[in-house]
């Protein structure tokens, strides 16, 4: 019983989002993945061990780094900032749903200063 309560609240989340969160999740998470292999980090995509505040100039960068285009191709310039800040909301999404701490959150738990 106590296993089907606690999955309870994942599985209504579950069908509340749609198709298309979860594809727009799944490339996020894809840029995100491809973004710290650029950095060297390739084993550690969820920065376990990070301290927060490292977690959130990691985000600001790859932040900056999705705005200006760097994972989009040839064919566009940079990513709109409506489209950046809610890729960096999807990343953090995953982060929360693999029981990992906001990493988009400041120790006080506001929103960090690093993004745009």
């Amino acid at each position: 019983r106590l296993l089907a309560d606690l999955a309870a609240p994942a599985a209504a989340g579950e069908g509340a989002v749609t198709r298309k969160t979860r594809e727009e999740q799944a490339w996020a998470w894809s840029r995100w993945v491809s973004y710290c292999r650029s950095i060297g980090i390739v084993n550690n995509v969820f920065l376990d061990g990070f301290e927060r505040s490292e977690q959130n100039r990691l985000f600001g960068a790859f932040a900056m780094a999705l705005h200006s285009g760097r994972f989009l191709g040839p064919i566009h310039d940079s990513l709109a900032e409506s489209t950046t800040r809610n890729s960096i909301s999807l990343v953090a999404l995953t982060f929360r749903e693999h029981d990992r701490q906001n990493p988009t959150r400041d120790e006080e738990g506001e929103f960090s200063t690093n993004f745009i």
